[in-house]
C-alpha cells in the first residue's frame, strides 16, 4: 500500500510467471481494475512501495538469480540493486535512503543485509548459522526488527 493509501501493488502467479499488479488502494477517487504494473519473461514479486509512493522495490529472479531491483511508480526505469545468491523481501527505511533484505551471500546462508537505494552499496547486517528472515523498520529508522533463528546453546544472532 502506499503511504497515502491510494495505490497497492500485488504479485500475481500466472501459468509459472510473476507479474505485479496495481489497484486503487482504499483512499483512491474513484475505482479502476487491475492493471500490470511491473512484468517480465521471469519471476517479479514481493512489491513495496517507497515512503513517499514515487519508487517500487521488487524482488526479481530476471538476471537468473533472485535479487532486489528498484523502479519508479509506473514500473519504468527498473535498476538492479544486489548481486548475491539471491535476495528477497525488499522493506524501505522510513527515510527511503534504504531497503533492507533477506539475503544469500557466499555462504548460502540468509541472512539479514541492506543496501542503499541511491549509492548502491549492499551490506550484510547479520551472520546467523541458521539464518535470519522478515525484516521491518522502526519507526524512527534507527533500528531493523527480524525473525532470527536462535543459535543452539545461544542467543539470537542480531
Amino acid at each position: 500500500m502506499s503511504s497515502n493509501g491510494g495505490r497497492l501493488v500485488y504479485n500475481k502467479l500466472i501459468s509459472q510467471r510473476v507479474d505485479i499488479w496495481r489497484v486503487p488502494g482504499p483512499r483512491a477517487k474513484g475505482r479502476a481494475p487491475p492493471k500490470k504494473l511491473i512484468s517480465s519473461t521471469r519471476r517479479d514479486f514481493f512489491p513495496a512501495y517507497s515512503p513517499d509512493g514515487r519508487r517500487i522495490a521488487f524482488t526479481s529472479d530476471r538476471s537468473g538469480r533472485s535479487q532486489i531491483w528498484v523502479c519508479d511508480s509506473n514500473g519504468s526505469n527498473a535498476v538492479q540493486l544486489t548481486r548475491l545468491q539471491s535476495a528477497d523481501g525488499p522493506q524501505w527505511s522510513p527515510d527511503g535512503k534504504y531497503i533492507s533484505f533477506s539475503g544469500e551471500w557466499e555462504d548460502d546462508n540468509p541472512d539479514m543485509g541492506v543496501v542503499g537505494v541511491e549509492d548502491v552499496f549492499s551490506r550484510r547486517l547479520t551472520q546467523n548459522p541458521l539464518g535470519d528472515i522478515d525484516s521491518s523498520w522502526s519507526r524512527d529508522g534507527r533500528w531493523i526488527y527480524l525473525n532470527s533463528s536462535p543459535i543452539p546453546g545461544g542467543s539470537p544472532a542480531v
